[in-house]
């Protein structure tokens, strides 16, 4: 930043006129007027005494001698008269960033005494612990001395010169600005870095390390630096340029976040980048030690990202964001600061130690200004949050209520919902039952000319007997008559006449065949009794509770349904003895093993006709661990695994038309899942099929 001040006042204040030696006489206060030192900067190293005293020296007319940005070397001579009565003296230069200072002083016979100080001298091996140059130097009263110096520096050359005596509170006050300098830097820094552990927001981490390289290059203009990097003369030259190119970079990154530059003026994103790339150059430059070209980058790069910066920030501020005002405020600090501090070397203000401060101290005024702004920000987002809170709290207040009222809308929806499907659910059971009940009805219609059979075959039997049975009634009812009108006084012609009678009835003949004629009533009664219990059997359990049952029995009784059926068929029935009682729908379960009998015989007629003897049909019950099983078999034709994976479908037949609904095995396997049991089916094309309805043992009694 300096570098466009160094260009406009190079002109007016380095002309130079070759003079006398001029006599700087001590004791004053003032500094060294810069047209007092001679100065000879041929960067010539003068190894011999006489080569230096006979060397010639010009003297310019500034106020405050300035050398510019210049890596060679310089050398300065001054003439020294003490008029006071200290013999022993101080030359300071108080400007802590000069790399090599070395006082020659002139003694007796034109020899001389080299002293050495400055940056690269390790600062821990210095006697004299002043963070700039200082030489102690000893001039009798009113005696006359040349000193020579030997200056040489990468940054700008500058020389404030005073003589002063060893008991000065100069260097007090120098060490008490450092001291405040440190514990404001300390300070800001504690406090942001705090704030951004606790609100990990990047704006703060961005400032934070801002304010990292702010102090290491601020610390270089005020002499901290030697007590950070007390033995490296290396880091005490390279913390102020990469101090200072991390300054811009990381500046400029806290702006942009600071302000919101991205999003409200994405248009200054290539200056943004550019100045990135500049400050990278820079440090580059640093890196392979080219510190005099880096130094003229930095302050080229400084001048120009400091107008840009402040620009966002009064741009930002009529855009109505509030704490542009804040960086507006502190920047214009710190730019006021650096002025100031280059006018003091080109004499436009006075040098002392308020101007030679100035920067730093501008320094410090931002980086607390800054910190205000950060807690404004703060502020202001804690009261966008809690507005934000408010509003959501609010809006939740509001959905609880819409949803209070949507549940109790929607309460009444499903209650009425649940009332549609209560009721689609009682007539799909209601459909159901009224399936089941027309499968059990058809199977049973198929039946009924058999049952009808069966039961007209006794009942004709009696019918028969009946119309004997009554002449035979009615002969022994004629001779029981004939015994009542016997004639007690004609006894032996009416024996006579009644003997007769009964040989002409053949009365042994019609008893006997009477006992024929009542067993055979009585043997039909008893078949269609039994034909009647079988129907009872088989129909019982149909009231939807269960009960213990013997499915021997139940067996027993469909067979008794089906015996019209089974005449022409070879039954291999295969019952397993005291079998345990099931705790079942023993009519479901019959209706279950009727349906798998009457499709067995479907499938033999099918195969070998309704007269076959060679339809063979198996029926075995048997228990095992876990549950007991009931097993229908045939030797029909069997089924493809196509048909195999669709029997057990609603609707699905292989009968012809009018033959078969589709859901007799539907049902059944139906009812069998309601038992918790299974309905399995193995079946080979062309030999046959066997059905095993599954029943679990879990509750079953012996």
């Amino acid at each position: 930043m300096k570098l466009i001040f160094n260009i406009l006042f190079s002109i007016l204040f380095t002309i130079q006129v070759l003079a006398t030696d001029k006599v700087i006489i001590h004791p004053s206060d003032n500094y060294i007027d810069g047209a007092n030192i001679g100065v000879s900067s041929g960067g010539i190293d003068y190894l011999e005494s006489k080569e230096l005293l006979n060397a010639e020296f010009s003297y310019d007319n500034s106020k405050l001698l300035n050398l510019g940005i210049s890596s060679k070397m310089h050398w300065m001579k001054l003439t020294v008269k003490n008029t006071s009565e200290e013999v022993y003296l101080s030359l300071k230069i108080p400007v802590s960033y000069l790399d090599r200072v070395i006082l020659y002083d002139s003694i007796e016979f034109g020899s001389m005494h080299k002293i050495e100080n400055g940056e690269f001298i390790p600062f821990n091996e210095k006697d004299n612990k002043l963070p700039y140059p200082n030489f102690e130097i000893k001039i009798n009263k009113n005696e006359t001395r040349i000193l020579f110096l030997q200056v040489q520096s990468h940054e700008q050359l500058i020389f404030p010169l005073r003589i002063q005596s060893l008991n000065t509170t100069d260097d007090t006050r120098h060490f008490l600005f450092i001291g405040l300098f440190f514990g404001v830097f300390m300070a800001m820094f504690l406090y942001n870095f705090i704030l951004f552990v606790n609100t990990k927001n990047k704006t703060y981490l961005y400032y934070v390390l801002y304010l990292l390289a702010v102090f290491f290059t601020q610390s270089c203009v005020v002499g901290l630096s030697h007590f950070l990097f007390p033995s490296s003369p290396f880091l005490l030259d390279a913390s102020f340029y990469f101090g200072t190119g991390f300054v811009g970079i990381l500046g400029s990154l806290f702006i942009y976040d600071f302000l919101n530059v991205a999003e409200e003026q994405p248009k200054t994103r290539p200056v943004r980048i550019f100045f990135y790339i500049s400050y990278a150059i820079s440090l580059v430059l640093a890196v392979f030690g080219m510190y005099s070209l880096c130094y003229i980058m930095l302050q080229i790069n400084g001048v120009f990202i400091s107008v840009f910066l402040l620009y966002l920030g009064i741009k930002s501020i009529f855009s109505g964001k509030i704490i542009a005002r804040y960086f507006v405020i502190a920047w214009s600090a710190f730019l006021t600061g650096v002025i100031i501090f280059v006018l003091k070397d080109y004499n436009l203000v006075p040098f002392n130690y308020f101007t030679l401060f100035i920067m730093p101290i501008g320094a410090m005024i931002e980086t607390v200004l800054l910190s205000v702004a950060l807690a404004h920000q703060i502020n202001i987002l804690k009261k966008d949050n809690e507005l934000a809170h408010k509003r959501v709290v609010e809006e939740v207040q509001k959905n609880e209520e819409l949803v209070l009222n949507q549940n109790a809308t929607l309460e009444e929806k499903v209650k009425v919902r649940t009332s549609e499907l209560q009721q689609a659910l009682d007539d799909l059971k209601s459909t159901q039952s009224q399936l089941v009940q027309s499968e059990k009805m058809a199977s049973l219609g198929v039946l009924t000319a058999g049952i009808a059979h069966e039961i007209n075959n006794p009942i004709n039997f009696v019918t028969a007997n009946v119309i004997p049975l009554r002449e035979n009634i009615d002969d022994i009812n004629n001779l029981l008559n004939e015994y009542k009108n016997i004639d007690i006084n004609d006894l032996e012609n009416e024996l006579l006449r009644i003997a007769e009678l009964e040989n002409k009835m053949d009365l042994s003949y019609t008893v006997q065949e009477t006992k024929q004629l009542i067993n055979g009533i009585e043997e039909g009664a008893r078949r269609t009794h039994s034909i009647v219990d079988g129907l009872k059997t088989f129909s019982q359990g149909d009231a939807g509770q269960k009960a213990f049952a013997d499915i021997n029995k139940g067996i027993h009784s469909t067979i008794s349904v089906l015996k019209s059926r089974l005449n022409s068929v070879q039954v291999e029935l295969d019952l397993e003895e005291n079998i345990p009682l099931v705790n079942c729908q023993i009519g479901k379960i019959n209706q279950v093993v009727l349906n798998l009998l009457n499709n067995a015989i479907d499938a033999l007629d099918e195969k070998y006709g309704a007269n076959s003897k060679r339809s063979k049909l198996g029926i075995r019950s048997y228990s095992q661990k876990d549950s007991l099983k009931i097993s229908v078999s045939d030797n029909a034709n069997g089924m493809s695994k196509d048909i195999q994976g669709k029997i057990m479908e609603p609707f699905f037949t292989t009968k012809e038309v009018g033959k078969g609904t589709g859901l007799g095995l539907s049902i059944s396997y139906s009812i069998i899942e309601d038992h918790k049991g299974e309905l399995l089916l193995e079946s080979i094309e062309g030999e046959g099929t066997t059905f095993t309805l599954v029943l679990p043992k879990l509750d079953v009694t012996v």
